[in-house]
C-alpha cells in the first residue's frame, strides 16, 4: 500500500522515514514514487535531539527527486549510497515547491557489501 502526503506547508515540508542499517557500508536505494513537484531526498543518523525534527537541521543531500513524468509511479535510483553508523537513519523527502502531493509506492534500500 501506497503512502501518500499532502506537503502543503511550503518549500521544505517534508515526510520522513527511519531505516535500520545493520553495517556501515555502501548501498544502493531505489524508489517508486509520484510527486507533483521537485523533492530533495536527504538523510542522517538518528540522534537524541530534538532539533533533528526541525526543517534545518544539517543532513546530508542523496539526490534531488524531478516531478513525476507521468500519472503513475516513476523509478527513481541511486547507487553507492555510503552509510558509516548502523543504527537507525532518517530517510527524509523534503518539497522544493511551495504544495504538493507525495505518494511513495516503494523504499527499497540493498547492500552493496
Amino acid at each position: 500500500m501506497a503512502v501518500r502526503a499532502d506537503l502543503n506547508k511550503g518549500a521544505g515540508s517534508y515526510i520522513e522515514f527511519a531505516l535500520k542499517i545493520d553495517r556501515p557500508g555502501n548501498y544502493d536505494l531505489s524508489l517508486s514514487l509520484n510527486g507533483e513537484g521537485a523533492c530533495e531526498l536527504l538523510t542522517a543518523p538518528v540522534v537524541n535531539d530534538a532539533k533533528q525534527a526541525d526543517e534545518g537541521y544539517p543532513m546530508t543531500k542523496l539526490m534531488d527527486i524531478e516531478k513525476a513524468q507521468s500519472e503513475t509511479f516513476d523509478l527513481v535510483s541511486a547507487r553507492g549510497i555510503r552509510f558509516d553508523q548502523v543504527g537507525l537513519h532518517l530517510l527524509r523527502f523534503s518539497s522544493q515547491v511551495p504544495k504538493q502531493q507525495l505518494t511513495i509506492d516503494r523504499i527499497r534500500l540493498l547492500s552493496r557489501n
